[in-house]
């Protein structure tokens, strides 16, 4: 994360922002897999640090995918209509700017400069946040990679398993399908922690979740791509009102699934 902070703040390699963005999740799904050996009550400040941070990056990577995927719309089109969307692009480096400004806001921030330091501090001493082998009768807990392993990868199979009766029909919830591909995700990422342990059929099943994780992001960057395009087209374009909007289409989402 910190290697990456100095190119996502330059802002001309858009890669560097959602591989900074990647390595604050990767951080967070490691909290995850490995919760039952650590500290929460003691880590918790800190994932939430993290959570902040991604939160601070999210809306200049969504313009960055929006733009990304709309310059290749305009290489398939007739040449006559290669600038129909100038004035679209035009809103788009605007809206960047500002989104640009805001993210840069949180990154001079005193608060993200406690949270890196506070954060650092805390993993420099590991004994003070992993939890004891053994009980405090002494018992034997399993903590060893071979104990372990199968049970953590069974939980996060089991996370993706329970989407299975929310992904057939011919009307699924785009918000499951996204809650899906957090799931994959987390099973990725578990796989990529262990994957000097597990042999070659783990790469297969790595790439085989990436492509997975890829489609289903592709979907939800097209939902993205028509929000934002809805916002513009009825002149109401903004990412604070389409983030507001996602907020709101999440929660009703949630309480309908809530009731079935």
């Amino acid at each position: 994360m910190l290697s990456l902070e100095k190119a996502t703040r330059k802002g001309e390699d858009i890669e560097a922002l959602h591989d900074m963005r990647v390595a604050v999740r990767r951080m967070r799904a490691a909290a995850k897999v490995f919760e039952a050996y650590l500290d929460s009550e003691k880590l918790e400040p800190h994932i939430n640090g993290l959570r902040k941070t991604l939160g601070a990056l999210g809306d200049v990577r969504d313009l960055d995918v929006f733009r990304e995927k709309a310059e290749e719309y305009t290489k398939k089109i007739p040449p006559e209509h290669e600038h129909d969307l100038d004035p679209l692009f035009a809103v788009l480096a605007e809206e960047k700017e500002k989104a640009r400004e805001n993210m840069l806001t949180y990154l001079n921030s005193e608060k993200y400069a406690s949270f890196k330091k506070e954060f650092s501090d805390f993993l420099s001493v590991p004994e003070a946040w992993v939890q004891p082998a053994t009980t405090r009768k002494h018992d034997a807990l399993p903590h060893r990679v071979r104990d372990v392993l199968p049970s953590i990868l069974y939980a996060r199979l089991a996370d993706i398993s329970a989407y299975s009766e929310w992904v057939e029909g011919p009307h699924v919830s785009i918000e499951r399908l996204h809650r899906l591909r957090i799931a994959a995700k987390g099973l990725r990422y578990t796989l990529e922690f262990f994957k000097g342990m597990l042999g070659e059929d783990a790469k297969t099943m790595i790439e085989e979740l990436k492509n997975f994780q890829d489609h289903l992001g592709n979907l939800h960057d097209a939902i993205v791509a028509i929000d934002l395009l809805g916002s513009y087209i009825t002149g109401n374009w903004g990412m604070g009102l389409y983030r507001k909007w996602k907020n709101l289409r999440e929660k009703r989402a949630l309480r309908k699934y809530e009731r079935n």
